[in-house]
């Protein structure tokens, strides 16, 4: 079991680590474009091409992808010396947790999970913002 989850956990962290260097040295739609190519090669489905990304897009991402990449560091230093770090794993384990919530909020409600904060295009969320169509539902701006 304990060799399972050092395996898990490194190969979790080297993947964060990875996808860190790639958005920060070619950029997030770069990165996205080649992990949709990737999906493409492996099952074979074929879409659209997507859009150019904004530039506060691509900036926001990196700033995210160096906090991911600390994460990445952190789950690799657990997994090579478990004995000595595995208390870390259950607030690591957390941590991906609450993000993977506030990311499914999002594509649920179209609302974000923590009221009150800015995003990059200024629109804010909370009480006075008022209720938010689900993304299907928005009207392109």
């Amino acid at each position: 079991m304990r060799l399972a989850l050092r395996f898990l956990l490194g190969l979790l962290g080297a993947s964060a680590v990875l996808i860190t260097l790639s958005i920060l040295l070619a950029g997030a739609a770069p990165t996205a474009w080649l992990a949709e190519g990737a999906f493409d090669a492996l099952t074979g489905w074929s879409g659209p091409d997507t859009p150019a990304w904004p530039a506060t897009m691509d900036s926001e991402l990196r700033f995210y992808a160096a906090l991911w990449g600390a994460f990445g560091l952190l789950l690799l230093d657990t997994a090579r010396d478990l004995n000595r770090h595995g208390g870390r794993t259950p607030w690591l384990a957390a941590t991906f947790f609450v993000g993977g919530r506030r990311t499914r909020a999002l594509l649920v409600s179209g609302r974000r999970a923590a009221p009150g904060f800015p995003c990059a295009d200024g629109d804010r969320t909370g009480p006075t913002a008022g209720p938010r169509a689900p993304l299907a539902e928005r009207a392109p701006r």
